[in-house]
């Protein structure tokens, strides 16, 4: 993912998450400064404890 954000040059952008599932390739965007907006049904509620680990760890500003 690196290589990616890097070689399209995607850092400090903002980027709209559609489907996210858990969120893993939107943990490097936000490691180069993306601001993200994800949109997901979460049906299973599998995003929501990431989300709340990220804030407790203060990764989501």
């Amino acid at each position: 993912m690196e290589q990616l954000i890097e070689k399209y040059e995607l850092a400090d952008k903002s980027v709209l998450c559609i489907a996210p599932g858990n969120g893993i390739e939107e943990y490097w965007f936000h490691r180069h400064g993306c601001e993200l907006t994800f949109v997901d049904i979460d049906q299973y509620g599998s995003i929501e404890p990431v989300l709340k680990h990220y804030a407790a760890e203060r990764i989501l500003t």
